[in-house]
């Protein structure tokens, strides 16, 4: 049994944090300046009364969806390489390793249980590590561990392989801009009933604060691309506002584009959980070769 330490991975994933943080700020600095913004016109439909919304004048975000990308890339690399250098340290726990044996250890994810069972890659590991692996594996879901993910469920794992082989082997990782956030021209007429004049001045009504406001437009989505592009639409209004009688508004609003990955999902939020199951793993690990005496250094 050889002592180890966990300093590389952690500094994988703290280098993909880094890269992730520059992201973050790269993608605001971007929608913050109005210019970047997507422009609206609404043309009014004769049969269902309402204003149909739709982008007329895209900005070139060639350079910027390129420069996504490739950030999007260094934060996948360096999150599946701080798993990488996991399993060498643990492998090496259990037996020195050869420079032929490097370039078999990787970090298992597998979607089949019996493939992942069956594995040749077990035998360099101590066979209770190699158990622990398999409790991060895709074919065992959430595997009782909360998981706040709103969209069509990919296990953590599943998708950092996704992104990491997709970015390695075949092209950038997609990414999209959607219509999520925009700002319109006024679509509501006359003020909600709990919202009352009072000697000149507003006060809210408590007491009418659950009746329905008959000068509202509830947006109407079911048309919707989410898409940043051309003759996309973006949203429908029954308009009561000034606007209301209006055929064609030529500029009625912007959209601040959103940047999401493959199937809409967010980019930033998407990253971070995934982040957040390699933390786990390597804390889960770094206890567990502690407790075995296998880990160099003080807790």
């Amino acid at each position: 049994m050889t002592k180890t330490d966990l300093g590389s991975a952690r500094a994988k994933l703290r280098w993909a944090r880094e890269h992730r943080s520059d992201l973050e700020k790269h993608i605001d600095a971007t929608f913050t300046n109005p210019e970047n913004w997507a422009i609206m016109s609404a043309d009014r439909d004769p049969d269902s009364g309402e204003h149909i919304f739709h982008i007329n004048d895209v900005p070139d975000y060639s350079v910027f969806l390129e420069e996504i990308s490739l950030c999007v890339g260094d934060v996948v690399h360096g999150l599946r390489g701080a798993l990488d250098h996991l399993a060498w340290q643990v492998a090496n726990s259990h037996g020195a390793m050869s420079a032929t044996d490097a370039r078999k250890i990787q970090f298992p994810i597998y979607a089949d249980p019996t493939t992942f069972w069956n594995n040749v890659g077990a035998v360099f590991y101590d066979p209770g590590d190699w158990a622990q692996f398999g409790a991060y594996q895709p074919f065992n879901g959430q595997n009782g561990r909360p998981d706040s993910y709103s969209g069509a469920y990919i296990h953590q794992l599943a998708h950092l392989q996704e992104l990491s082989n997709a970015d390695k082997h075949r092209q950038l990782s997609i990414v999209l801009l959607t219509s999520s956030r925009f700002t319109t021209v006024p679509v509501e007429g006359g003020h909600p009933p709990w919202l009352v004049r009072k000697d000149g001045e507003r006060t809210i009504d408590v007491t009418k604060v659950n009746e329905p406001n008959p000068h509202a437009a509830p947006p109407n989505f079911k048309h919707t691309s989410y898409l940043v592009e051309v003759g996309a639409e973006v949203v429908r209004f029954k308009m009561t506002s000034e606007f209301a009688e209006h055929s064609n508004i030529g500029v009625a609003g912007a959209v601040m584009p959103s940047v999401a990955l493959a199937e809409r999902r967010p980019i930033v939020s998407t990253l971070d959980r995934i982040a957040a199951f390699v933390q786990l793993i390597i804390d889960e690990f770094e206890e567990r070769l502690r407790k075995d005496g296998r880990l160099i250094g003080p807790k």
